[in-house]
């Protein structure tokens, strides 16, 4: 095997990840029936996986789709947006800030 990364969990499983000629392989300290990784174990190991199977000539793309926004967050940001221009053009806001905390306002309501 070319070089196992070694990684451990919470302590009860451990994987080393790596290759064989062309073949990506997990290697098991102890015989298993399962495993369960937290998040950012799972995510390692993944990360290793992807990493062997590049080493082996693999093509990898990932794609994440767009996180969508519904209607009513759509709404909820018209009249939020609504109301923020409102009070600052009442403090007599120039235009760039206005614009500005408006889309400060926005992009915080989309995470």
């Amino acid at each position: 095997m070319n070089e196992p990364d070694m990684m451990q969990g919470d302590g009860s499983t451990e994987v080393a990840v790596g290759t064989n000629q062309d073949r990506v392989v997990l290697r098991f300290p102890k015989v298993v029936k399962w495993i369960a990784l937290d998040a950012s174990t799972a995510a390692r190991v993944a990360d290793a996986m992807l990493g062997a199977a590049i080493d082996l000539g693999a093509q990898i793309k990932i794609d994440v789709p767009e996180r969508e926004i519904t209607p009513n967050q759509i709404a909820a940001m018209r009249k939020r947006a609504e109301i923020v221009i409102n009070n600052l053009l009442e403090r007599k806001m120039k235009p760039d800030r206005v614009a500005s905390e408006v889309v400060d306002i926005i992009l915080s309501m989309s995470k």
